[in-house]
């Protein structure tokens, strides 16, 4: 049932993380350039999309995270498709570290950049439980 945890491991590792980036917002590079640590504040979604709609952003959220738990739950009990319950307690990890935020602060701390990327994505900022929906998300539309 170790399954069961794995929501709870991104969501302490992420917010861990999310707080000593509120505290320490000192930008940092790492392998060359490739990866940067920094701080951004992002009032809305993904690419801060929706950031003039605080209200829907944040009932998206709840709704949404609200339903990847009550099938993460169910996922636990049918022993024939663990890999849904896996991609199931990654995606509700992030999903539910990033709603906390929404909350608790009315904004998502990212701190995750990629500036050497070509395109789009080297202007994002990102934080760990972007990756744990993004790859949560990857893992569950396989394994439904």
């Amino acid at each position: 049932m170790i399954r069961a945890f794995i929501p709870a491991v991104i969501v302490a590792l992420d917010g861990k993380i999310k707080a000593k980036r509120e505290h320490d917002t000192q930008e940092k590079t790492y392998l060359n350039g490739n990866i940067e640590i920094t701080t951004l504040r992002n009032k809305g979604m993904f690419a801060s999309v929706g950031e003039k709609y605080p209200t829907l952003v944040m009932l998206s959220s709840l709704a949404l995270t609200l339903l990847v738990a009550i099938k993460f739950l169910a996922s636990l009990f049918d022993k024939s498709n663990k890999g849904l319950s896996i991609g199931l307690g990654i995606l509700l990890g992030g999903a539910i570290s990033n709603t906390y935020d929404r909350a608790s602060k009315n904004y998502v701390v990212d701190y995750l950049r990629f500036p050497k990327i070509k395109g789009i994505i080297r202007k994002l900022v990102f934080n760990l439980s972007d990756f744990a929906i993004f790859v949560g998300s990857i893992i569950t539309a396989f394994k439904f």
